[in-house]
């Protein structure tokens, strides 16, 4: 399976948990969401998360165009770099105003894979995500 490159930073570390940032694309390029079906443009590409037990999620619009997006969520051990059959939305949809961010928070949800994706109504809205990890 063709997963995203994972960058992992230690942030903080104790005996007892350990907070890591394990994607962030705002470090490198904005991902372009034109895709107006569903599930829309891949935001963040599958990403192995396996022993991370709480998340936080932040998207950040940059393009001056609204968009909706979604958390996906999966336990298959090669669920494919598609969201599709072995994914499953987690959560509601997400609505990210035009040069807005929105937050998701995922605390008890065990995942070995997440992915995000984003679409619009017409037009490119360019997102900015980044994902922190709380491993267990």
């Amino acid at each position: 399976m063709a997963d995203a490159t994972v960058n992992r930073t230690i942030l903080a570390s104790n005996n007892l948990r350990e907070v890591s940032i394990i994607q962030d694309s705002a470090s490198g390029t904005d991902n372009d969401a034109d895709d107006t079906s569903n599930p829309g443009d891949t935001v963040l590409a599958p990403t192995e998360v396996r022993g991370v037990d709480k998340f936080g999620l932040q998207f950040i619009e940059v393009n001056n165009n609204a968009c909706t997006v979604k958390v996906w969520g999966s336990l298959v051990e090669e669920p494919g770099a598609t969201i599709g059959t072995n994914w499953t939305q987690i959560g509601d949809d997400i609505s990210v105003t035009a040069n807005g961010n929105a937050y998701k928070a995922i605390s008890t949800t065990p995942l070995k894979w997440i992915a995000v994706t984003a679409k619009v109504a017409s037009g490119t809205s360019r997102v900015k995500s980044y994902i922190l990890g709380q491993e267990s």
